[in-house]
């Protein structure tokens, strides 16, 4: 037991150490505990001075550390305690009549690092810096010792909580200059912690409002970064926590609610009364707007600026055949709704006129006619200088897959490179009209391929002039 008197200021150290690291915890939500064991293959003593002949001392043992992370993922602090054999000379220092022979004796040490990381631990590699301070001892030859180790460490990922360790490291002695030595650590580590702990929760935005949880009053609604993610469901400027009322808006005064004399759209009908409560309108419609003049207020009207009619949901129908305008290709001529609102024709010149359109065909999402269908388009050229007392109204159709208004669009480009190829074909433009209207006018189911197949299409409806 020579040398339990160092046994006291070892265990203090280790103490102290733990403090400082719990402390350090204390601070953060986020911390990451671990434990390694690694193998300390070889040390070097002088090799600064090159004399390894002379001063040879050569190591191996086992270091078990353990790690805690300081509230930062790039910032960790390691306790590491070293035991192990040391083979040293026995020179004449030591009165060895043999001359330099080696004895093996003990060799522990212990102290504290700190290591700063490149990356965070869930990449599959992770090289660190790592320093610090060390006690050791070699039994029998000189005692106790102070030590700074300065060393480059690679952590890879080989499970799911543990990694493989490979950390190179110079220790340089801080009074005794022919205690600097060099060894490799090699061992593995294994996070304490459940997978969930290990992932930073600075990271987890559960609602994915962009605030993240750690600040998110609201942590499972989305919500507003100015009201700490919560949500204001009825934009009244007080965060639905705080509101009574989350769903009408009102001053905070009133606790959020609505005030029973409140007007919000200044038009002179108090909410409690008022139908459209956010849009001015007059007393008579009960505070709604009416924007057409129609009698039918704009929330239930189909056509608000349109002047329409209750039967047709506000919508107007100006050639009075019973079909709305916006689904009329012939708005302003009477016609059967099996003609589309246009006048009927000759049945078989009808019939001749569609067959050729069903042919039609167009490049992927764009309005360039194939090739292939011109000469569809010429027969209908054909027709349409045969039969010179006719017009034709044109109406371009897409199904209902991607946006809406990108598809009404579409419908328009193509029914007007219809009508431009017939007018390169000697049809006169003013006999004829284009129109297009997207996916609202399907023939066929669009949750089929068939159905889409034929909701794609161009129409040519002949009527008279």
């Amino acid at each position: 037991m020579k040398n339990s008197k160092f046994l006291f200021p070892f265990f203090v150290n280790v103490l102290l150490l733990f403090f400082l690291s719990n402390n350090s915890m204390a601070q953060s939500l986020n911390n990451k505990n671990a434990i390694s064991i690694n193998v300390v293959g070889e040390e070097y003593y002088g090799l600064f001075k090159n004399d390894f002949k002379k001063g040879e001392y050569v190591t191996t043992g086992w270091k078990i550390a353990y790690h805690r992370n300081l509230g930062s993922d790039l910032l960790n602090l390691e306790i590491p305690l070293f035991l192990g054999g040391a083979r040293v000379p026995v020179d004449s220092f030591l009165n060895n009549p043999l001359g330099d022979i080696s004895a093996k004796t003990l060799k522990m040490s212990f102290g504290g690092l700190l290591q700063i990381q490149a990356f965070k631990e869930n990449r599959f590699f992770v090289p660190y810096l790592s320093g610090g301070f060390m006690v050791a001892n070699i039994a029998d030859v000189g005692g106790w010792h102070a030590e700074i180790p300065l060393g480059i460490g690679f952590d890879f990922k080989i499970f799911k909580k543990s990694y493989l360790q490979i950390r190179p490291e110079y220790r340089f002695g801080i009074f005794e200059k022919n205690r600097n030595n060099l060894n490799l650590n090699i061992g593995i580590k294994f996070s304490l912690n459940s997978a969930k702990d290990r992932i930073p929760l600075i990271e987890e935005d559960r609602d994915q409002d962009g605030v993240l949880n750690e600040l998110d009053k609201c942590p499972d609604i989305p919500g507003l970064a100015k009201f700490n993610g919560c949500p204001d469901s009825d934009n009244d400027g007080i965060p639905d926590p705080n509101d009574k009322c989350p769903n009408e808006a009102g001053p905070l005064t009133n606790g959020g609610c609505p005030n029973v004399n409140l007007d919000s759209d200044g038009d002179g009908v108090l909410d409690k009364v008022d139908e459209c409560k956010y849009a001015p309108g007059l007393p008579k419609n009960n505070g709604c707007p009416d924007s057409d003049g129609d009698g039918i207020f704009d929330n239930e009207d189909d056509c608000p600026n349109q002047k329409g009619l209750a039967n047709f949901g506000g919508c107007p129908d100006s050639d009075k055949d019973g079909i709305i305008d916006r689904v009329d290709n012939c708005p302003n001529e009477a016609g059967p709704k099996s003609n589309r609102g246009c006048p009927e024709v000759v049945k078989e010149v009808q019939e001749a006129v569609t067959l050729a359109a069903n042919n039609i065909q167009f490049e992927n999402n764009s309005s360039q006619i194939k090739t292939i269908s011109y000469k569809d388009l010429d027969n209908l050229a054909s027709i349409l200088q045969q039969y010179s007392e006719y017009n034709v109204s044109i109406g371009g159709h897409t199904d209902s897959v991607g946006n809406e208004n990108y598809n009404k669009n579409l419908s328009e480009k193509r029914a007007k490179a219809c009508l431009d190829y017939l007018v390169k074909k000697g049809i006169s433009a003013s006999r004829m009209t284009s129109a297009g209207y997207g996916e609202s006018q399907p023939i066929a189911d669009n949750s089929t391929n068939e159905g889409r197949v034929l909701n794609r299409r161009v129409e040519f409806i002949l009527f008279k002039k």
